[in-house]
């Protein structure tokens, strides 16, 4: 804004206004309208008292409405190639008020942009000299060239928000209340616009106006509505995208992502993560061998051109020769690394002991005891999408535009949170005392989801068939649900047949009954399949696990699990 303001001052130094003395011969005489005391020639040559303005006039010239622009295009050239990279640089820094807000095919729109302003506030004054600030033909060519401009710009729409490009396509129709409020032209307001007087083109102005108003209003409600349902991942803090605006590489590096893996364990992973990662941060730079690789033996040149590298713990993968490579040379440049853990054994994986057993020793500490990010890898979607955002945050964190956080939650919008669920009807829970660990989880549950749910020992009058508890403790109400908790000593101990009998009686009396499997091995977590080897032989033939039960699984996972248990439930998203 600055700078087509400083120019129109420049070149007001230039600007005169004729008027005729003598009818008889046509003479004229000419004043500077920033000062009138000073007079022209028929037009603006600084023949006469202005003449001492026009060195000052061309020096200022020369030195703010062209070096500034020409200026601008020589940073924004030097600085082309990182800025398509993404890669952080001093100048890319310094610069980033030129091209921020544009797409990366019109880093220069700023410097035409500038172009125009200085062209419709300074040099427009250079049409017609003589009559110009009383005639039409610099409206006329003023007109012309912005309606050019609007219309490439709608065309190209260079800027990275769509707002902002339906802000700048609003504006002047004020030129027709100029033209009807003019004594000078009479009938042609009625002849151009179809009114008689001022008030009535003003009328047609501000409804128009308003109108415009209007639909941009719905075109940016549209969009804004459009980004929020987009399946990207934003900030928690602001609902933006992480990666939209600013630096995320640093100088030198090309990817933001390097996937090490072992190809007989772990192909088909890690090309999901980079498929998901991709849709969820735009502009996210990803390393995968089967798309970069060029060459086997400059694997260590790859990794110095990454800033982050993920390595997906499978089994084989710390006996791979060049899984190590990856790995040694990603420690000795200082890389960050984040460890994905496959723990599914059908999926190639296996406990971290085990997988931490094929590690050689000189590396164990530096990868498993060094406080890296890890997180357990999950094919279920609301899992997944926990395991892909502590990923994505390892990422960003390590880039130069977050490099001063220490954490940056994220958010998919649409995504499954207990906190946004809620029970349209009273539940109340009965998490029996002979089933460890149900009251716990229960109470978790019941932390995690707003109201709408208790919880009871007490053993539920429907089932008739089992004696009343006598040290029922929590609600008196009635049970609605029963919860099942399985985990490695469900079916074992003095109280399993017991606590058959009560899963009997609750399948007998149609009591729903919601399992939940004990994935966390520090809670005694166990794979499915033991359980078709401990549960009574009754219990599997009447088709107990006929129904999925919900995987309860540690860290992050957690309030997935508790969302997803509050859902089965009956809980709905507010």
């Amino acid at each position: 804004l600055v700078l087509p303001s400083v120019s129109r001052s420049i070149f007001s130094a230039r600007l005169c206004e004729s008027f005729g003395y003598d009818d008889a011969t046509g003479q004229r005489i000419s004043y500077l309208l920033a000062d009138p005391s000073l007079t022209c020639d028929d037009g603006p040559t600084w023949d006469d008292e202005t003449s001492g303005l026009a060195p000052y006039f061309w020096a200022f010239f020369a030195l703010w409405p062209v070096l500034v622009p020409l200026g601008f295009l020589a940073l924004l050239f030097s600085v082309r190639k990182p800025v398509a990279a993404q890669r952080a640089t001093p100048l890319s820094r310094a610069t980033s008020f030129l091209w921020r807000d544009y797409s990366g095919r019109f880093l220069f729109w700023e410097v035409l942009d500038l172009v125009r302003k200085i062209f419709l506030t300074s040099m427009v004054l250079f049409i017609d000299q003589e009559y110009g600030s009383r005639k039409l033909l610099r409206t006329v060519v003023a007109a012309i060239v912005s309606a050019m401009f609007l219309t490439l710009l709608a065309l190209a729409r260079p800027y990275r928000r769509s707002d902002d490009l339906c802000l700048t396509c609003c504006f002047a129709s004020g030129v027709v209340i100029q033209l009807c409020d003019s004594a000078m032209y009479e009938d042609m307001c009625y002849n151009l616009v179809g009114y008689k007087t001022s008030r009535g083109a003003t009328t047609f102005v501000v409804v128009l106006t308003a109108v415009m108003l209007v639909v941009s209003l719905a075109v940016i409600l549209v969009s804004v509505v459009s980004a929020s349902r987009a399946k990207t991942m934003r900030l928690a803090s602001s609902k933006r995208e992480p990666m939209r605006d600013g630096i995320t590489l640093a100088d030198g590096q090309q990817w933001h992502l390097f996937l090490s893996h072992v190809w007989s364990t772990g192909q088909d992973a890690v090309a999901v993560i980079k498929n998901e990662l991709l849709q969820f941060l735009p502009g996210c730079e990803i390393f995968l061998d089967v798309d970069d690789l060029k060459n086997i033996g400059e694997l260590e040149a790859y990794i110095g051109r990454s800033q982050v590298v993920l390595c997906f713990l499978s089994r084989g993968y710390l006996r791979s020769t060049n899984c190590l490579r990856e790995v040694r040379a990603a420690l000795e440049m200082g890389k960050p690394l984040v460890l994905v853990h496959e723990a599914d054994p059908d999926k190639g994986g296996g406990t971290l002991a085990e997988l931490r057993s094929e590690c050689p020793e000189e590396l164990q500490a530096a990868i498993f005891e060094a406080g890296w990010p890890m997180v357990v890898w999950h094919r279920i979607e609301d899992f997944q999408h926990v395991s892909l955002k502590v990923i994505a945050e390892a990422l960003l964190l390590k880039t130069p535009k977050y490099a001063g956080e220490k954490a940056l939650p994220l958010c998919i919008p649409g995504e499954l949170r207990a906190d946004s669920l809620a029970f349209p009807k009273p539940v109340v829970l009965w998490a029996s005392t002979l089933n460890a660990g149900a009251r716990e989880l229960a109470n978790a549950v019941t932390a995690a989801v707003a109201g709408g749910i208790s919880i009871t020992d007490a053993t539920p009058s429907r089932l008739s068939t089992l004696p009343r508890s006598s040290d029922g403790g929590g609600d008196s109400d009635e049970a609605t649900h029963m919860l099942l908790y399985l985990n490695r000593s469900t079916w074992s101990g003095d109280g399993a047949e017991a606590l058959a009998e009560q899963v009997r009686a609750a399948r007998s009396a149609r009591l729903p009954i919601v399992m939940a499997h004990e994935n966390d091995v520090e809670r005694a977590g166990c794979i499915f399949k033991h359980f078709f080897e401990v549960t009574p032989r009754d219990l599997l033939a009447d088709g107990l696990y006929d129904d999925l039960a919900v995987g309860c699984h540690a860290g992050p996972h957690r309030q997935g699990s508790l969302a997803l248990l509050a859902q089965a439930l009956g809980a709905t998203k507010q």
